[in-house]
């Protein structure tokens, strides 16, 4: 402003250089011709310094957002991470989930002496067959047939899955808090070895009320690690990525679908998949302790400048960039100790989004447990292998549509799951269309989790992110507490009948 602008200044210095000569036009010497050299190189001089003023302002005015706009928002240092944290989100908590029902049967195989026939030996799935005390299990390496949950203990075989869901509600609600309070990086480690120690320990365990126990255990280290390596990633990642990668780490929960259905369809004994998923987890926790670094951005709002410039300044040189001068950013005071029962719009927002939460997850187990059983010959690992498929179909579908609108998206796979599930439950005679109802139902409800996870995440503060998605996430582990105690209650009827209306309700989100 002293100068005028650079404009001025060019003026100026144009106004001097006319100046050398006459106004015949007269050359005054090679004195003057030095003058004006010196002149000119002042000229750019302080147009250079101008510039730099220009940069500097603009630097004082940085967001967390333009930070990581500067240094790679998802460069080489995010990629290895969200490869890395996709596996303690997506394909270990779906090995853990997906174990009992591969390994646990509801209908196991029994070899046995027929009721109507003493000397015929015969091999069936229904006991009413069999003559008293005479059956053995074809495979006895199975949960079912190590603590015989058969007849009257039948319910019992649902329970471990329901448990296991129950642990994963606790965990996120205590963890959740817990990773807002303490950090990412800590909740994260903390949780992945208890998720090594805990299935270590299952294997030993000889009696179903003790393994019972450690499913519990097993599910509330799953609660806290997965909503952390989500909410990590997502601070990690800058805005208009979050777009892609979202629904590219929502797939490794498939691929963990798939992988746990190969391995359990070769792999008869459950105590040896239970090693190998031990062996995958204790991989992660040497690669977390190697790669992991705290949130920047949650290290911004605890005024831990420090650390935050040192996490920063790791990504930038992995990545081949600079961190900007004039660092730190503007950050939001405000944002510090920002709860949800402070605006009244976040109240519905959250109320709306805790509704869906428990819809969306209690259709996607309820299908994952319950179609997996009554479609195709009864073969669960094809099952299985089918519904996983449309859950990648679901989320290559996302990266087209949820750039468009969260809400909307998210409305539109629910209405379609709806849509497809009503459907399903009037064509019970044409087992193929019907099982193609059921697999557009898939699709809907694996859009809709897919989104919703990512529009919790946007709408709250970073002080308070993981906190809330803890407490959506555990109210949707209620569906998922209660989808398998369904599933094994009803046998054969389609769980599509039960779950057809719920997502009608959903259209009052934000």
């Amino acid at each position: 402003s002293t100068w005028g602008g650079s404009g001025s200044v060019r003026c100026g210095m144009q106004q001097d250089a006319d100046s050398l000569e006459g106004s015949d036009g007269t050359d005054y010497g090679l004195e003057d011709e030095d003058e004006l050299q010196r002149i000119l190189g002042e000229e750019e001089e302080i147009e250079r310094i101008l510039a730099e003023m220009k940069v500097t302002e603009e630097e004082r005015e940085l967001t967390m957002d333009d930070v990581f706009y500067k240094i790679g928002s998802f460069g080489k240092f995010q990629l290895q991470l969200t490869f890395l944290l996709s596996l303690t989100f997506g394909l270990l908590p779906a090995m853990s989930a997906f174990l009992p029902l591969f390994t646990a049967p509801a209908l196991p195989e029994l070899s046995c002496s027929s009721l109507t026939n003493l000397t015929q030996t015969i091999t069936t799935t229904n006991i009413t067959e069999c003559a008293p005390h005479t059956w053995a299990f074809t495979n006895p390496f199975t949960i079912t047939a190590e603590f015989e949950l058969v007849e009257d203990r039948y319910w019992m075989i649902p329970m471990l899955t329901s448990s296991y869901f129950g642990g994963f509600a606790f965990g996120a609600i205590i963890f959740g808090w817990m990773s807002d309070t303490i950090g990412r990086y800590d909740t994260i480690m903390f949780t992945a070895v208890m998720n090594v120690v805990t299935n270590v320990v299952s294997i030993t365990c000889f009696s179903y009320w003790i393994f019972l126990g450690v499913r519990v255990l097993y599910g509330i280290a799953n609660g806290g690690l997965m909503l952390s390596s989500y909410t990590l990633m997502f601070e990690m990642w800058g805005i208009r990525e979050r777009n892609n990668t979202s629904p590219l780490i929502h797939m490794s929960y498939a691929v963990g679908v798939l992988l746990t259905s190969a391995l359990a369809s070769f792999i008869p004994q459950w105590r040896v998949l239970v090693v190998i998923e031990s062996i995958i987890q204790l991989g992660c926790c040497v690669w977390l302790s190697r790669l992991l670094v705290e949130s920047p951005r949650w290290l911004m709002i605890q005024q831990r400048i420090t650390e935050a410039t040192a996490t920063l300044r790791k990504i930038s040189v992995s990545n081949g960039t600079q961190l900007p001068r004039n660092f730190p950013p503007r950050t939001s005071t405000k944002e510090k100790g920002v709860f949800v029962c402070a605006n009244i719009a976040l109240i519905k927002r959250f109320l709306a989004l805790v509704v869906v939460w428990f819809v969306v997850v209690l259709g996607f187990h309820g299908l994952n447990f319950g179609v997996a059983k009554i479609v195709i010959n009864d073969d669960v690992y094809i099952n299985t292998a089918i519904l996983a498929v449309m859950d990648v179909i679901a989320h290559i579908l996302c990266f087209i549509f949820v750039r468009w609108s969260r809400r909307n998206t998210c409305v539109g796979f629910l209405l379609m799951s709806c849509a497809s599930l009503f459907a399903s439950s009037v064509t019970v005679s044409d087992e193929k269309l019907r099982l193609a109802f059921l697999c557009l139902a898939k699709v809907g409800v694996a859009g809709a989790l897919n989104v919703i996870f990512l529009f919790t995440a946007e709408i709250f503060p970073t002080s308070t992110r993981n906190a809330s998605l803890g407490v959506c996430a555990a109210a949707s582990r209620l569906g998922a507490i209660v989808a398998p105690l369904i599933s094994g209650s009803l046998g054969r009827v389609p769980f599509s009948r039960l779950s057809s209306f719920p997502p009608l309700h959903t259209t009052h989100i934000a």
